[in-house]
């Protein structure tokens, strides 16, 4: 299994869509440029972790995160979080169509412990 995709808007410092395609990222940068943010966003969108602070970045109302993984076989998992009003909503997807029940669920025990 490996992260695909990464679609970002308005979380924390982040507004990106990246085509990662299961390959090594590298991610640089100044101080407060938002590498903190990139990686929170897939850790938080994949986990049932909690964040500190608020999710949203300054300004805007909403947050939201799409985090895709492909399997080993094809398959893949698009999971996205979305923040609003101090509470979020997940969606969790298999192969871009049929939705998961339960979601967190599911990808504690697809993904395991992160």
């Amino acid at each position: 299994m490996k992260i695909w995709e990464l679609k970002s808007e308005n979380f924390k410092k982040l507004n990106v869509s990246l085509a990662i395609n299961g390959n090594s990222v590298t991610v640089t940068g100044k101080n407060e440029s938002g590498k903190s943010s990139f990686i929170d966003a897939i850790f938080k969108t994949l986990t049932g972790e909690k964040i500190k602070g608020s999710p949203v970045r300054l300004g805007k109302t909403s947050a939201k995160n799409k985090v895709t993984i492909r399997k080993d076989n094809g398959d893949t998992i698009s999971v996205e979080k979305s923040f609003q009003d101090g509470k979020t909503s997940l969606v969790v997807k298999l192969n871009d169509s049929k939705t998961v029940k339960s979601p967190q669920a599911f990808l504690d025990e697809t993904l395991g412990e992160i």
